[in-house]
């Protein structure tokens, strides 16, 4: 009889669970920071793009989208789904600071040793390949900016919930990158300096990013 009375009382439901103000601010930080990054990058190029057009003329505008294609392959190389792992594995136990400083040292490590092959592979398709062969001082200028890639551990502030610091840094490389092409591109033969100056922005900003994690994230 005392089981079936217990089998008979209604289970109790558990009240839902309040998120604390930490979080919803948190979250509400992290939406306006994605909507600042979209609207960064929408925006900005359309103050470039026409000032590049006119200067430099279609076909160099081709020249740049090309090498910017060309070296995007190596991107993908040097990520190597880093993004998405490293996330997965920090946001699972971020408080744990040895763990993060273990998935830390393991992802950069790697993405140094893929920089360096990818260096390698870059080199050789260059240098034997007559059309790249033809542009290759271009490609160089754009394939500076994969060492923007290995430093920056975007990865990093997204498993730690901290996308306002990438929006920062997001829009401090389009603003530099904006003022460089108005700067130096001022003929045609200076289109060069388009992907070079986008190169040195994302790389200056990367070692910001880079120093930021070691001093407080991690």
């Amino acid at each position: 009889m005392i089981e079936e009375k217990v089998l008979d009382e209604p289970v109790k439901e558990k009240p839902p669970v309040a998120l604390s103000k930490s979080t919803m601010k948190r979250f509400a930080i992290n939406v306006a920071s994605l909507f600042s990054v979209n609207v960064a990058n929408m925006l900005l190029p359309l103050l470039t793009v026409p000032y590049v057009v006119r200067i430099i003329g279609p076909e160099r505008l081709g020249l740049l989208n090309f090498s910017q294609a060309y070296v995007a392959y190596f991107t993908l190389l040097i990520n190597y789904g880093f993004d998405t792992a490293a996330v997965r594995a920090i946001a699972a136990d971020r408080h744990n600071k040895s763990l993060v400083n273990q998935i830390f040292s393991e992802v950069m490590t790697g993405k140094a040793l893929l920089w360096v092959l990818s260096t390698i592979i870059f080199g050789a398709i260059t240098y034997f390949v007559e059309e790249f062969r033809a542009q290759w001082w271009l490609h160089v200028c754009t394939y500076i900016s994969c060492l923007g890639i290995v430093l920056f551990p975007i990865w990093l502030y997204q498993a730690m919930e901290d996308l306002g610091r990438v929006a920062i840094f997001n829009t401090i490389v389009k603003v530099l990158f904006t003022f460089t092409v108005f700067i130096f591109i001022r003929e045609p033969n200076d289109y060069i300096y388009q992907n070079l100056s986008l190169s040195i922005a994302q790389v200056l900003i990367s070692v910001a990013a880079f120093v930021v994690p070691c001093g407080g994230l991690i």
